[in-house]
Formats: structure tokens, C-alpha cells, sequence
């Protein structure tokens, strides 16, 4: 068997891992710990090319390349050893000991070791603008529910064209 990407019900996988117990499997893009799948179980797998951008840095900049580097650095101890797919408790105990070393968050560096196992890259993407565009009335409502009294408020939102201040 290759590793490589897999679908099943809809959903990609990529195989980490095999052994006599199974195959390790890790859902494509997801911040998800591995699973064990059966062979048997395997078997109903398809395989599938690898997603778009999956395991691909050719296109990433400087910045993406920089950063993906340095996180691949302070993962290096849990991705050296396959022990950390395999057995959760080690994994967990690897996390908290390098979370306690790196000054990086446990949760954190769970989500950039899942990342990297799915293939889905180490590399910060580009957060979308999500500053909102409020209208003036939009703007009138929030200012009354913050600054007025309940009262006055109430009066605003439910109506504030009939009365005049």
C-alpha cells in the first residue's frame, strides 16, 4: 500500500500509516486527531488524487515559506516518531511537554501537528477582512442599545421615527 489520499462517504483521508492493527487515517484539511481504520474496514476506500493544494508549496511566498518552516521546527520531536500517531497518551504528553518548552499553546501546536499530518500545509493562511459594513441606522441601534437606558432604547428600536429628542 501507498500512502496517499483517500475518499470515503464523501470525505478525503490521508493515510499515515499501516500496521497489523490497520491503517492510520487522518480526514484531509481537519484539525482532527488520527483514526484507526481496520483492514477490512480499509478495503471500502477509494483512492483518490490528492486535493487541490494538498502537500504543495511551490506557489507559497517568502512570508508562508518562513513561517511554515519555523513550525515545522518546533513539530520536529512529534513528527520524527510515528509513536505520536499511534499512541494518544504519548502524543499528548509530547504536546504538553513542547507547549512547555516553545512558549506555543497546546492547542496550538495540536492544530499545526494535525495540519501537517493531513497534508493541509503549516502555513498560516490569509485570514478574509471580516470588519463588517454597518449602515447608519445599523449604527443608530447599536449606540442606543449601549449608551441608553433600557427604556429609551426600547423606544428607538421599536419606533424611533415617532419620537424626537
Amino acid at each position: 500500500m501507498v500512502k496517499g489520499f483517500y475518499e470515503k462517504d464523501g470525505i478525503i483521508f490521508r493515510c499515515l500509516l499501516m500496521c497489523e492493527a490497520g491503517v492510520w487515517l487522518i480526514e484531509y484539511g481537519c484539525c482532527k486527531e488520527p483514526v484507526l481504520v481496520s483492514h477490512d474496514e480499509f478495503a471500502s476506500f477509494v483512492h483518490v488524487p490528492a486535493p487541490d493544494g494538498a502537500l504543495q508549496i511551490d506557489s507559497l511566498g517568502p512570508t508562508y515559506e518562513k513561517t511554515r518552516l519555523r513550525r515545522l521546527e518546533t513539530l520536529q520531536e512529534l513528527i520524527s516518531d510515528d509513536i505520536h500517531i499511534i499512541d494518544r497518551h504519548a502524543r499528548i504528553k509530547a504536546l504538553k511537554a513542547l507547549a512547555g518548552r516553545s512558549g506555543v499553546s497546546e492547542k496550538t501546536l495540536k492544530r499545526w501537528y494535525y495540519a501537517y499530518l493531513s497534508g493541509a500545509g503549516l502555513y498560516s493562511k490569509k485570514r478574509e477582512n471580516k470588519a463588517k459594513i454597518i449602515s447608519p441606522d445599523e449604527k443608530i441601534m447599536k449606540w442606543a442599545i449601549e449608551t441608553l437606558p433600557p427604556q429609551l432604547s426600547k423606544l428607538i428600536i421599536d419606533g424611533g421615527e415617532k419620537y424626537v429628542f
